[in-house]
């Protein structure tokens, strides 16, 4: 089984005991529910964001954007906002384990487990103008949140994007898009901007099936051993 088919399973069974509210019901639940697992990914030169995909005894998978960590060495720090004490850390170094310049996608493996429950990753790719809910941390804001939808699918550079409207700024890269039922459908990465000035309203994620293509090969390659 492929990894990015194997991890949705991973992390609805990790949240088992919490299976009443396994398809939420409103769109608190859903950014309840996706803020617990987002984290904020704080580099030398900065921060951004990103989602815990996997909670292991030993440590935590994170997905979050390439350039985000491009140029940081293979160490970072992530941060759980809204860390759970009974889950593990809120804080813990975490290395880079494999990167996918071309997606613009890294995944991250934190030192000890964090204090975050894993969001699945969505096996079914959102209609066009099907309500999205994003979640991020612009400005290292925590838990800054918007809903949207997905306005269009398209191409830029070669490498499918998703357009996405809801609010994004500098720091939401490598955050969650999240479907209505709780799981990961995108990653933000590009903040559209006019004359250096933010488009509210206006940005790009990687799209779900470049996300399980990555994800896919990131456990071909050997980086991640489960």
């Amino acid at each position: 089984m492929t990894l990015a088919r194997l991890l949705p399973l991973l992390a609805l069974a990790a949240q088992a005991s919490a299976c009443a509210t396994a398809v939420p019901a409103s769109p608190t639940d859903i950014y309840q529910r996706v803020s617990a697992s987002a984290v904020i990914v704080t580099t030398r030169t900065g921060s951004g964001s990103g989602t815990v995909i996997l909670r292991g005894p030993r440590s935590s998978l994170v997905l979050t954007a390439q350039h985000v960590v491009e140029a940081q060495g293979r160490i970072v720090e992530v941060l759980v906002p809204y860390a759970a004490p009974e889950l593990g850390k809120p804080t813990s170094r975490a290395r880079v384990l494999y990167v996918d310049r071309d997606r613009d996608l890294a995944l991250l493996e934190s030192d000890a487990p964090l204090a975050a429950p894993a969001l699945p990753v969505a096996a079914r790719e959102p209609d066009l103008y099907e309500a999205v809910y994003m979640v991020a941390a612009p400005m290292g804001l925590a838990g800054t949140a918007s809903p949207g939808v997905v306005s269009a699918k398209l191409e830029h550079d070669g490498a499918a994007l998703w357009q996405v409207t809801g609010l994004t700024f500098f720091g939401s890269s490598g955050g969650t898009v999240a479907n209505a039922r709780g799981e990961l459908v995108a990653v933000p990465v590009i903040v559209s901007t006019w004359n250096s000035i933010p488009i509210p309203q206006l940005g790009f994620a990687v799209p779900l099936p470049a996300i399980h293509t990555f994800l896919d090969r990131a456990l071909a390659s050997g980086a991640v051993a489960l």
